[in-house]
């Protein structure tokens, strides 16, 4: 509730001191207890606003029934916005329009854009047309796109409203509501579907006219879209047709069609192929080089080991740089011995300061810890911990520094710890070095993030409130715009806009609850419970991979073809539906997707015993986990280092991090939210 409510002025920054800190959130706590207090004696004895903050529309109802000839002019238009906020269109309209005049002149624009949509919303279309079309010129910038939207619903002839909305969107998901009404129309331009199709590559209406016989058959841009759309549904052989009518010299789509033909070939077990065209990207230089190099590295098992080793050979000795360089890095890794200490070598002399020559050093230090040889891993490791480094490198090499140190009876180790813990207070290295999280939480704010409210706050028009702040890019305004938006039950972009201001929220030794909450937030809050229930599944991991997966999301769709929320493959969620004995689904409606995903989870773990192999199994599949598992008393510390895969030993670390601040966060609170 603070953030809603102007700060205090001129306030001391909070004092990293548990005495000094606790002063600090009394303080904030009796400023925001004054303010609360003054802004319902504006409102009048009724007590509208702390029932609209609270979104106790019953209360209001009450008062109001109560209390009905002594409201200001501000509890009026908090209770119209109270009926608007609950979809009572026709009760909130009059209030509306008949107290029109009692508004700042500096809200009445957003008053009539609301009056435009209540027409629309009883059925009194004509009114809201006629208003709507004198009503655009004169709006607020911000605005603009949402008139052209209520004209495109509401006009005959609303093509034309449809362009207007393109042009004025800025972000995706404007692009995308203006592209899907454009594509509707009778032969729509071939250009709408493949911009269309950039923002949703398996929209079925694009897709039909991609694949209608007006579509240009030499166009590259068609024919890649055409391919990608069914390489994301998994029909390979289908997709390689298409992508192999694309010259690899193509300036924009050569090489990403190629990559993609490679995963194609690759997912045919059509492994000298997908070899093939990754080694020819990879000599390019270009983009997709590095990435076809990793690929073809993590071929080797599958496809001729000594084949992968000769083409990452080849690799390795061209002269294309970031390419050649992952190919020695990879060639030190599968060899062994002095084959594997000569890639090594060139890679430290050739490029002393490249991740891959800390990666080596690294790998170095890591086979002397597995022998026991502490300290010639601390040597190396200390080697490699140097200034620009990387925010991941330095967490990792300082957890394991300690660690070393610690295995020798050093007291250097705490010092290690201790800068790992201030510099990053939520990685996963620090949560192994203090289990119980290294800061505390509070009932606190960042200055920097405290704001007073806007008119449109104040009057109750928070739909409009979030547009005007999210046009303002400062952390006061943006951290603001993300408590309304959880306070309106948009976690997806509440969360977004909350990491826009990451570091003020998890700098420190005392961090804000609020903050947290809105980084780690609990959406779809009856369908995870449900699900965790039914599959002996803890709900806190379920929302640490949907964070990890889709940032909640639930339209996310992943370059591999991973969709919704939980990001499944569409053959892992037809697995699991059969299980469960559903029929037709959708895989993007968020309670199938939570439901399909857990269940995938919980499967894996009965399968797997541990949590750490289990996530790392939802991403990397059970199969290529079971091949790493040798030692079940292994650490969850040390099997994370042992993860041949980059992006599974990533994945894993990120949600085993999300999974500790939630349990930090919401342990002990009631079910119920």
């Amino acid at each position: 509730m603070i953030a809603l409510y102007p700060k205090e002025k001129g306030g001391e920054k909070v004092n990293r001191s548990s005495s000094f800190c606790l002063f600090a959130n009394m303080m904030v706590f009796l400023v925001s207890l004054v303010s609360i207090c003054i802004l319902n004696q504006e409102a009048g004895a009724s007590g509208i606003e702390s029932f609209f903050w609270e979104r106790n529309w019953k209360a209001i109802d009450q008062a109001l029934s109560k209390d009905e000839g002594d409201l200001s002019s501000r509890d009026l238009f908090l209770y119209a916005n109270s009926l608007w906020l609950q979809k009572r269109w026709k009760d909130a309209l009059p209030v509306m329009l008949s107290n029109k005049d009692l508004l700042p002149d500096e809200i009445i624009p957003y008053q009539e854009m609301l009056v435009i949509l209540g027409y629309e919303r009883t059925g009194q279309k004509e009114k809201a047309l006629a208003l709507a079309r004198t009503y655009f010129d004169k709006a607020p910038l911000e605005l603009k796109y949402y008139v052209a939207y209520a004209l495109a619903r509401m006009e005959e002839d609303n093509r034309t409203w449809y362009s207007r909305m393109l042009e004025l969107a800025e972000n995706s998901d404007q692009k995308k509501t203006a592209l899907k009404g454009l594509i509707s129309f009778p032969e729509p331009e071939i250009s709408i579907a493949v911009e269309l199709m950039k923002l949703e590559p398996q929209n079925r209406n694009a897709l039909s006219v991609l694949f209608s016989p007006r579509a240009d058959k030499s166009d590259t841009e068609i024919q890649f879209y055409k391919g990608y759309s069914l390489y994301l549904k998994g029909s390979f052989d289908e997709a390689v047709a298409f992508f192999e009518t694309i010259p690899l010299n193509d300036p924009v789509y050569g090489l990403r069609a190629g990559y993609y033909m490679a995963f194609s070939c690759y997912r045919l077990k059509r492994y000298e192929e997908s070899m093939d065209i990754w080694k020819r990207i990879a000599l390019t230089g270009k983009d997709y080089s590095s990435l076809s190099a990793r690929r073809i590295a993590n071929m080797a098992g599958k496809a001729s080991t000594e084949a992968v080793l000769k083409t990452l050979e080849e690799i390795a000795d061209s002269t294309e740089k970031n390419a050649r360089l992952m190919a020695l890095y990879y060639l030190s890794t599968l060899y062994k011995g002095d084959e594997a200490r000569y890639y090594e070598e060139i890679i430290l002399k050739e490029y002393p300061v490249s991740e891959y020559a800390i990666r080596s050093i690294w790998d170095s230090g890591w086979g002397h810890w597995q022998k026991q040889n502490y300290g010639e891993a601390l040597n190396l490791w200390r080697k490699a911990l140097k200034p620009g480094i990387g925010e991941e490198w330095e967490a990792r090499l300082l957890y394991w520094i300690g660690a070393a140190e610690e295995k020798l009876g050093e007291n250097d180790f705490k010092i290690m710890f201790d800068m790992l813990s201030q510099k990053y207070p939520f990685s996963i290295y620090t949560f192994r070095a203090f289990p119980n999280g290294a800061w505390q939480i509070a009932d606190m704010l960042p200055e920097k993030l405290q704001t007073e409210p806007s008119l449109l706050e104040i009057w109750g028009f928070i739909p409009y409130a979030r547009i005007w702040l999210q046009r303002d890019s400062s952390p006061g305004s943006t951290f603001r715009s993300a408590i309304l938006a959880s306070w309106m039950g948009d976690e997806h972009s509440a969360f977004m806009s909350a990491s826009k201001v990451y570091r003020f929220l998890t700098t420190g030794r005392v961090l804000p609850r609020d903050g947290l909450k809105l980084l780690y937030p609990r959406p779809y809050y009856e369908a995870v419970s449900k699900a965790a229930q039914r599959f002996s599944v803890e709900p806190a991991l379920i929302w640490s991979i949907m964070r990890q997966e889709s940032a909640f999301d639930p339209n996310a769709t992943s370059y591999v073809g991973a969709c919704g929320l939980m990001q499944l493959m569409p053959g892992t969620a037809q697995d699991e539906a059969q299980k469960l004995g559903l029929g037709d689904y959708e895989i993007y409606d968020a309670d199938t997707n939570i439901l399909l995903g857990s269940a995938h989870i919980s499967w894996l773990m009965k399968r797997l015993k541990r949590l750490d192999w289990s996530v790392a199994a939802y991403n990397a599949g059970s199969g290529s986990v079971g091949r790493w598992v040798d030692d079940e008393e292994i650490t969850i510390e040390e099997w994370i280092e042992d993860i041949p895969y980059l992006e599974t030993y990533d994945y894993l670390k990120k949600v085993l991090s999300n999974l500790y601040v939630y349990r930090l966060l919401y342990d002990g609170e009631n079910a119920e939210r």
